[in-house]
């Protein structure tokens, strides 16, 4: 499978829009064989609104790594 581009943002709001969106990173993580380093820094880059927010609101020293 050729990597392709991230499923639609993550908002913050709705188990299930959540799992939906969960499922579909897990899925090019594993295909891409992404490491656990730049999982996160791909992931956070397509968080909007109250995820986003919940994201900045970390000190730069406090955001998980991996």
């Amino acid at each position: 499978m050729i990597c392709s581009s991230y499923p639609l943002t993550y908002d913050g709001i709705g188990v299930d829009e959540y799992i939906e969106w969960k499922i579909a990173i897990d899925k090019i993580f594993a295909n891409c064989f992404i490491c656990a380093r730049r999982k996160v820094r791909n992931v956070t880059s397509v968080l909007r609104d109250y995820a986003l927010t919940w994201w900045e609101a970390f000190s730069p020293l406090g955001k998980p790594q991996t």
